[in-house]
């Protein structure tokens, strides 16, 4: 079976929760990719039913299952939940850890503006006293 039909995954751009985690895209029990905050990939995957979900290091996602047909193109999102879910899930409920879902309008329009504003600048930072000109 071809692979032309895709699964686009995208990494909300965090501030500071799991903000230097690499997420690891996990189709069908198999590592496909991997996302840095603010990132997004397609990963191509023949037609009929997947299952998706996102880890990192030991904590991961919520399980997506998607049926795709022909060549379409579904859009997730992944995020970390709020800091209090994020700390009791990470104790109790590992697979509860980040949240996977399909992308809302509101979310693909945020990602749009993002992406025509085009990255944003780093962060500076402090490297301490010795460095200083």
């Amino acid at each position: 079976m071809p692979a032309n039909a895709g699964i686009r995954v995208h990494r909300v751009a965090d501030r500071f929760n799991e903000r230097n985690a690499l997420y690891k895209v996990v189709i069908d029990g198999k590592k496909v990719g991997e996302l840095w905050t603010g990132q997004s990939a397609v990963f191509y995957v023949g037609a009929g039913e997947h299952i998706v979900n996102v880890r990192n290091s030991f904590l991961g996602s919520n399980k997506v299952v998607i049926q795709l047909e022909g060549s379409e193109v579904v859009d997730l999102t992944c995020r970390p939940r709020g800091a209090i879910a994020t700390a009791l899930n990470g104790l109790f409920r590992w697979n509860r850890f980040l949240d996977l879902h399909p992308m809302s309008p509101e979310e693909r329009a945020e990602v749009d503006r993002r992406k025509a504003e085009g990255p944003a600048a780093p962060i500076p930072r402090n490297l301490g006293e010795q460095f200083k000109a």
